[in-house]
């Protein structure tokens, strides 16, 4: 039991190190994104590649997966790296990541002894191609969507490859900015290194050593013990094609997953092969997807480390949507498809736990990038960004609310800050009424954002999955509404999208034009005439649904102006809306 403790204290040291690399990244980052939205996530592993901690969402931050970081020491053996060293990459093939995420390790030595690896991920605002920020949703290969670094040394005894630096800073639109953000994850990357010597020094080289391969077994026994408690099964889905939807919604994923002898099998044989437009989905990114929904339903709480994952197995078949081959377009799978891995694994494991009943699904989101200049003297600006959708209801509860950020982090980035940096004025931010699917639980609602540009000529790129959007639902519960983007230029045209169809734009706008972008709301759960009248009225009273939603949806009778609940008119009304 002690040795245990001092196991489970060791690893939670490890992944203070990490966050606390985190926090030195992102507060000298030049990219806001980083900054504020804290999009960024670091990692320590054994000189032989194995994860010993992570901080972060290895879903949204798969370059930081053991498979990448083992493909780079097969380029770079760590006998072949020397103190100051730092390899770089953004290849979405080997990391998983889009081209926009930029992954940084370097060796950590205790003397002459190899004692770790530390390793950071941060999504810089622009590596080139067709669009700024790299979302470019008319992509037909990876070329249109940036400049992809294959694995090199960037940083050599602690001195930088100027050569290199030259060649990538020149192909990018903010090549200040690029160096910014390199050197402060070169910053984080020095933070590791101090605070394991300072774990070295506390605890002896060879007991530092041994702690963290026992950590990570100790996870693996955990996971395990975790999958004993599920009766032995296997469970098949697949994401079929919904009608009247767009490119996506042609594209089958299937999932046959098997737990036996405390082990877990995911085989997507059958998955459809990987198409010429930017929805596929690299090997690293599936493998996030899996780990992150099956780690968070089955063993959750415990520091994420590879322990977690040696009892998982994932079979992906190799050229298909999810094991996109070179030169397959990524730039939009690892958001929209990747949310159908999730529901797809989640709705297998459903069958096998009838008990942990996966949430209703969740509304479409919008993915979107600016970019230009404030001024012909001022240097490149691009600015990506996500409208998220509200969250599916659960069988206990309402889903979350959505959220609309620039960049992908965890935070969004202050107004002031957006209309001090960037060309733009931000108008609004507000819930959607009625966006949420009703239910016994009411599915999150979406959220509408608006802001006006001003600079001369802004570019701006734009997607949204039509198939999430309306979002479905697991029960009696109705869908959310649908994702939407609308354009209105200053001489009164107005354009409206609509993600029943895949959304895309993709073009230039000039100043005054106002962006309206909405987020789809999450699907409800259960009937709508099961759900608490006092619950109803609080929706209506906090604006998440109207009076006239309330009364038609609900059943729920409110009187005016007190919005107080008529008990009697509202068992009436629920008959009546039963009856039909």
């Amino acid at each position: 039991m002690m040795e245990i403790t001092a196991l489970e204290a060791f690893s939670g040291a490890l992944f203070t190190v990490s966050e606390e690399a985190c926090a030195v990244l992102a507060q000298t980052s030049f990219s806001p994104g980083i900054r504020y939205g804290r999009d960024c996530s670091a990692a320590i592993f054994t000189p032989g590649g194995e994860l010993a901690a992570l901080h972060g969402c290895p879903s949204l931050y798969p370059g930081l997966l053991p498979s990448t970081v083992k493909s780079i020491l097969t380029a770079f053996p760590f006998r072949s790296l020397n103190s100051g060293d730092c390899v770089m990459t953004n290849d979405p093939y080997l990391t998983g990541s889009s081209i926009s995420q930029v992954l940084v390790i370097s060796p950590i030595f205790c003397g002459n002894r190899p004692g770790a690896l530390a390793a950071c991920l941060a999504r810089y605002g622009d590596l080139g191609g067709a669009v700024p920020g790299g979302l470019n949703p008319r992509s037909g290969e990876i070329f249109h969507e940036g400049l992809r670094i294959a694995p090199v040394r960037i940083m050599s005894r602690g001195e930088f490859d100027r050569g290199l630096v030259e060649i990538i800073t020149g192909n990018v639109r903010t090549g200040r900015e690029f160096m910014g953000n390199l050197r402060a994850q070169i910053f984080a990357l020095k933070k590791v290194e101090k605070r394991l010597m300072e774990l070295v020094e506390k605890y002896g080289f060879d007991r530092f050593r041994r702690y963290t391969s026992g950590a990570i077994s100790l996870y693996e026994d955990r996971m395990r013990a975790c999958l004993r408690n599920i009766p032995d099964g296997r469970a098949q889905y697949y994401d079929p094609p919904d009608e009247g939807g767009g490119d996506l919604s042609a594209i089958t994923i299937r999932a046959d997953v098997i737990i036996e002898n405390n082990s877990l099998s995911i085989d997507f044989s059958g998955t459809h092969p990987q198409v010429d437009r930017p929805l596929n989905l690299p090997p690293g990114a599936t493998l996030a997807c899996v780990y992150s929904t099956v780690t968070s339903r089955i063993c959750p709480g415990p520091p994420f480390n590879q322990g977690l994952l040696r009892p998982i197995n994932v079979i992906i078949p190799e050229g298909s949507v999810l094991g996109a081959q070179f030169p397959a377009p990524v730039s939009l799978g690892r958001t929209v498809t990747a949310e159908r891995v999730s529901r797809t694994v989640l709705k297998c494991l459903a069958a096998l736990l009838p008990d942990m009943v996966p949430e209703s699904e969740s509304g479409g989101g919008i993915l979107f990038a600016l970019g230009g200049y404030k001024t012909a003297k001022e240097h490149y600006y691009t600015l990506p960004g996500a409208c998220n959708g509200g969250r599916g209801a659960r069988p206990f509860e309402d889903g979350e609310t959505g959220t609309c950020t620039f960049a992908a982090g965890d935070t969004a980035i202050p107004v002031e800050i957006m209309e001090r940096d960037y060309p733009l004025l931000v108008n609004g931010c507000e819930l959607i009424e009625n966006s949420g699917g009703p239910g016994m639980y009411r599915g999150g609602a979406g959220i509408r954002k608006t802001f006006t540009l001003l600079a001369k000529k802004t570019s701006l790129s734009a997607f949204a999955e039509g198939k999430s959007g309306p979002s479905r639902n697991l029960s009696s519960g109705q869908p959310g509404r649908a994702a939407s983007l609308s354009i209105q230029y200053p001489r009164g045209e107005l354009i409206n999208l609509c993600s029943n169809q895949d959304l895309e734009f993709a073009g230039n706008l000039g100043e005054g034009c106002v962006l309206t972008i909405e987020a789809a709301g999450g699907a409800g759960f259960g009937n709508p005439l099961e759900r608490d009248p006092e619950m109803v009225r609080e929706d209506v009273l906090e604006g998440y649904i109207t009076i006239d939603q309330a009364t038609a949806i609900y059943g729920v009778v409110l009187s005016t102006p007190g919005l107080e609940i008529d008990p009697e008119a509202t068992a009436l009304m629920r008959l009546s809306i039963k009856n039909q």
